[in-house]
């Protein structure tokens, strides 16, 4: 089998790892913005569904009522989309960590690119399964990240049903 696998191929892909990790990285950013978002209008539903209820404001405690409960399952969506990414961060930095390791195997005691193959088969097979399952786990997140914005969607309208101008019928 010629050139199976060698050093510099577990290096080329172990960066390109890192470049799938750093954009894990970058939606647990967005995930995070978005948790924090959240929570500070959840508290402020909350606060103002806590006055509305006092002055017996029914109608405006029933609307506060359908936001709140769409915040509990908009920061639920969000939690397990962050909790997705970080474990499939996880999952991709140990992929690199066995590459990196099996790069390094294979210079130290300078394995030729023939018996590569036999060595590197055990490994292979674990990354796959990680980066199989490491896939998955960020399709998962980026679903609940999108299926979050159609909630933020219904919660805006909500929020804002009562301001914006009536059509004329």
């Amino acid at each position: 089998m010629e050139h199976f696998l060698n050093a510099q191929h577990c290096l080329t892909i172990a960066a390109a790892f890192i470049a799938i990790v750093a954009a894990c990285a970058t939606l647990i950013n967005i995930a995070n913005s978005k948790a924090d978002s959240l929570a500070t209008r959840y508290r402020e539903a909350t606060k103002e569904y806590r006055d509305a209820t006092k002055s017996q404001n029914s109608q405006r405690a029933t609307q506060l009522q359908k936001q709140i409960e769409l915040f509990v399952k908009r920061t639920r969506q969000v939690s397990w989309a962050q909790r997705h990414l970080f474990f499939t961060i996880g999952i991709f930095i140990a992929s690199i960590a066995v590459f990196i390791g099996l790069a390094l195997y294979l210079v130290y005691f300078n394995i030729t690119d023939e018996t590569a193959h036999v060595v590197a088969r055990v490994p292979i097979i674990v990354i796959g399964v990680f980066v199989a399952v490491g896939t998955f786990c960020m399709f998962v997140a980026i679903i609940l990240q999108y299926l979050e914005l159609g909630d933020a969607a219904r919660t805006f309208d909500i929020e804002t049903k009562d301001c914006r101008v009536r059509a004329q019928d």
